[in-house]
C-alpha cells in the first residue's frame, strides 16, 4: 500500500513537472511571439515617421 501511494505520488510528480515545462514552453512562445511583433511594429513607426 504505502509502495504503491509513493509510486502514484511520483507518477503525479512527474507530470505536475511535465505541464510546469509545457506553460513555460508555451509563455516562452508567447512572450517570444509578442517581441517580434513589437520590433516589426517599432520598425514600421519607423518607416512611417521617416
Amino acid at each position: 500500500m504505502y509502495q504503491n501511494r509513493m509510486l502514484t505520488d511520483r507518477v503525479y510528480r512527474r507530470r505536475r513537472l511535465g505541464a510546469l515545462i509545457v506553460v513555460l514552453a508555451v509563455g516562452a512562445v508567447v512572450v517570444y511571439v509578442l517581441a517580434v511583433g513589437a520590433l516589426q511594429v517599432a520598425v514600421t513607426w519607423g518607416l512611417g515617421a521617416v
